[in-house]
């Protein structure tokens, strides 16, 4: 909870330093929802549109959030993967009779 509350405290910030700093029409100009906010604000913070820096701290961002966007599309493609597999193993293999597995075989 204190880290979602965290996250959505920092956005805020970020939001509020980057109209501080771009203005809020320079924000409205690229991206009417403003989506591009953070990435806006990294570039004036790393010196400027046409910069090194800008253009660097732009990456990173950009870097950031492709990484991101990864790591959620794979979670839920593991997800999605283990639940179907659980699903057609249970239902149509074992036809729903499973024994657990701290159950130990009367075979010995």
């Amino acid at each position: 909870m204190f880290l979602a509350g965290a996250f959505f405290a920092c956005t805020t910030i970020f939001g509020l330093a980057a109209v501080h700093y771009l203005g809020p029409q320079a924000l409205r100009v690229g991206n009417p929802g403003g989506n591009l906010t953070l990435p806006l604000l990294a570039q004036y913070l790393g010196g400027g549109k046409d910069t090194v820096g800008g253009q660097l701290m732009l990456g990173f961002v950009s870097a950031v959030a492709v990484a991101t966007i990864l790591a959620v599309v794979a979670g839920l493609t593991l997800a999605t993967s283990a639940a179907v597999a659980n699903d057609l193993y249970v239902n149509l293999i074992k036809k729903g009779k499973v024994e657990s597995a701290g159950k130990s075989s009367s075979r010995d």
